[in-house]
């Protein structure tokens, strides 16, 4: 309540005043007001998120997944953050060095993906079936790297350039074919274009 003065001043201050605390509290508490399904608590970070690189596995879809609050780019505690970046897909992004990582699959979201985040609880083991579980569902998905492979030959007076995609399983001892893209160097656009 704003004390009645006759002092203009004194109340455009006050005014003032009530406008900057209010604004504190908005920002402050807002998050947790208007999107309530996200959790932040001192050990984990949890919230709904979609996938947000590329060739990650999981359909364009709300997932609910939960992280330990852990950075391991910088490799501290307590500093990732819940999607300060309005990203529609929503992200975590770390509070002192900045990296972002998917919700979804917790890479980081780079060219080379170094770090990754840990799911919150996966260092519990409660039982044996626990570990022949984990076990099993890793050996039934096996993890590839696409690659390319560019090259480039004269037909009629047109050069050609022939892109053949892989798959490379086992670091990079099985390579098998995935996809052939083939383009020719446009004169007039001076650029590659497809057939």
């Amino acid at each position: 309540m704003i004390p009645m003065t006759d002092d203009p001043s004194l109340r455009k201050g006050l005014v003032k005043v009530l406008f900057v605390c209010s604004i504190f509290i908005l920002t402050v508490f807002g998050s947790f007001i208007l999107n309530p399904d996200n959790d932040v608590n001192a050990a984990t970070i949890s919230g709904n998120f979609k996938p947000s690189i590329g060739g990650s596995g999981y359909s364009y879809k709300w997932y609910y997944k939960s992280w330990e609050n852990y950075c391991p780019g910088c490799k501290r505690h307590n500093t990732l953050k819940m999607n300060p970046k309005k990203v529609p897909e929503k992200e975590l992004t770390c509070g002192k060095c900045d990296s972002d990582y998917c919700g979804v699959t917790g890479s980081e979201k780079s060219y080379k993906r170094r770090w990754k985040l840990t799911a919150a609880g996966q260092n519990i083991i409660k039982s044996s079936d626990t570990i022949n579980k984990t076990t099993s569902v890793s050996k039934s998905t096996p993890k590839y790297i696409l690659k390319r492979k560019n090259s480039y030959k004269w037909i009629r007076g047109w050069k050609v350039k022939t892109v053949r995609y892989y798959k490379v399983y086992n670091n990079g001892k099985v390579w098998k074919k995935y996809n052939t893209k083939k383009f020719y160097w446009s004169k007039r656009y001076k650029k590659w274009r497809s057939y």
